[in-house]
Formats: structure tokens, sequence, C-alpha cells
């Protein structure tokens, strides 16, 4: 049977906590400033828990090595879709039939197969379009 120990359920509220990716340095200041003193490893291995349930997902950033991470909530289908907002880094989870019709065609048109579990599509979310809008109509 699987528990839960006092440092994984304080992990996982500071991972909630975050409105954005995350790395794992800042996961450990997070948890140091809310008295936390985990060893280094168990944050690791909690991380890469989190990552085979694919609850946490790595974010790999362009021109760089660095790697963060981001929550997304649980949900019980295989295909997992998300979106990135590149303005305000918000990540959203899409539970769409779309999405997996688009896998769907992939697969069946272009003979690709997308893993719909690790799908995360780059954009802008509703509230940055229209600051942007706001902006552009100002100039």
């Amino acid at each position: 049977m699987k528990y839960t120990t006092t440092a994984k359920s304080a992990i996982n509220t500071v991972i909630k906590s975050f409105k954005t990716d995350f790395t794992a340095k800042e996961l450990i200041a997070k948890l140091n400033q809310s008295g936390h003193n985990f060893g280094t490893a168990t944050i690791y291995r909690h991380i890469d828990e989190l990552e085979a349930q694919h609850i946490l997902r790595r974010v790999y950033h362009d021109n760089s090595t660095a790697i963060s991470y981001w929550y997304s909530e649980p949900c019980d289908h295989d295909s997992h879709f998300d979106l990135h907002c590149t303005s305000c880094d918000r990540i959203f989870h899409v539970d769409c039939e779309h999405m997996q019709k688009f896998a769907t065609h992939v697969q069946q048109t272009h003979g690709f197969a997308v893993q719909a579990e690790r799908v995360l599509v780059n954009g802008l979310c509703a509230d940055c379009q229209t600051i942007k809008e706001r902006e552009n109509a100002a100039q």
C-alpha cells in the first residue's frame, strides 16, 4: 500500500503553489522558506515519482540546458494535453475531445504517434492576448 510521508505532503503543497514552471532549486528554496529542510535526494526522488505519474512535466528551455517543471493536475485518461502561455508562463490543462482527434489524425495521416501524455502547446492565453491587443491599440 502506498502512503504519503510528511515530506511528500509538504513537497506536493509547495509544488501546487507555483503558478508557473519552476526549477528544482526554486522548489528547494521555497520549501526552506516555509520551514521544511528536507534532503535534496528526497526532493529529487519525489520529483522523479511525480514525473513517472505524469503529474510533473519537464520543460526544456530553448538554447539552454536549464530544466524546469510544471505541475499538472492528475487526470483519469491517457491523453494529456497542456497549453503553455509564453507570455505569463502559466500552464493550462486541456481535456478536450478535439485534441484526441488531432492525435488520431496525426497518427492516421502522417504515421506519427503523438505521446499524448506529454504534449505541451505554446501560445498566448486569453489574458495575455487581451493585454497585447490593448498595447497594440495604444500605439
